[in-house]
């Protein structure tokens, strides 16, 4: 958070490190325990192997309370591993319209509908990657003017397809 340019004395002040925190108890890494930050079982296991956190995220980046959550999800992270720039979170309320999802008034899905499932696989895939991949400039931009880098672009598809191996003739 060195770059953070508001005060980063506590997590209230610091809404990435905050949602991170929670992204990670939802996902089952971190538990609070009277108070305290604690690593589960999977966290620490994870924590040993990067391959285990990898299959970890990936398994759990679709994780949703409803159909609705997972569609957006699905459409939000192709278009998310497959824009080179800005992220248009219009077209992936306009595709959502396009397969059927509207509101109980008839009203078509918006942006801000997408948004807060957007903003939640940002948290997961936001940071993934080099350092390199994530200049000074670019660390705390808005998500929908920064694009994956490409090893979050592979934990998508990951998360969305199970690979095999090519066929040997």
């Amino acid at each position: 958070m060195a770059e953070w340019p508001f005060g980063s004395g506590i997590e209230l002040n610091t809404d990435p490190v905050y949602h991170f925190r929670e992204y990670m108890v939802a996902v089952g890494l971190l538990r609070s325990y009277r108070g305290m930050l604690m690593l589960t079982p999977q966290g620490r296991q994870s924590l040993a192997d990067p391959a285990i956190l990898w299959k970890h995220i990936a398994q759990t980046l679709i994780l949703g309370d409803s159909t609705y959550h997972t569609e957006v999800s699905v459409v939000a992270l192709i278009h998310m591993a497959t824009s080179e720039g800005e992220i248009d979170v219009a077209a992936i309320a306009r595709t959502l319209s396009v397969i059927g999802w509207e509101h109980e008034d008839g009203d078509s899905i918006s942006h801000r509908d997408v948004a807060r499932v957007l903003n939640g696989h940002w948290i997961a895939l936001g940071n993934v990657g080099t350092e390199e991949a994530h200049t000074d400039s670019s660390r705390f931009t808005p998500l929908v003017r920064r694009p994956l880098s490409q090893a979050a672009r592979v934990l998508v598809a990951d998360a969305l397809f199970q690979r095999v191996p090519p066929l040997r003739g």
